[in-house]
């Protein structure tokens, strides 16, 4: 039970394929030059993806800390 508390191999792969796709939507729409609307509905659509994670999983303080960390990892 308390092991699971630890477990964050399920966060860091989520955090990472945040990470990885908007990196991709960045390049997309630098490619594109998409208007300010459509960029600001593909990245709100990536923010609400993260947001139900967070509330599907209640996911306890060391889990949210690992989320953000990887999340800033993969952001630089």
């Amino acid at each position: 039970m308390i092991l699971r508390w630890f477990d964050t191999t399920e966060v860091s792969s989520f955090a990472q394929s945040v990470s990885e796709e908007y990196a991709r939507l960045r390049k997309s729409v630098a490619v594109r030059h998409d208007d300010a609307g459509k960029r600001a509905q593909k990245f709100d659509k990536l923010a609400a993806k993260v947001k139900d994670f967070v509330s599907e999983r209640k996911l306890n303080v060391y889990k949210k800390a690992k989320l953000l960390k990887v999340l800033g990892d993969g952001l630089r």
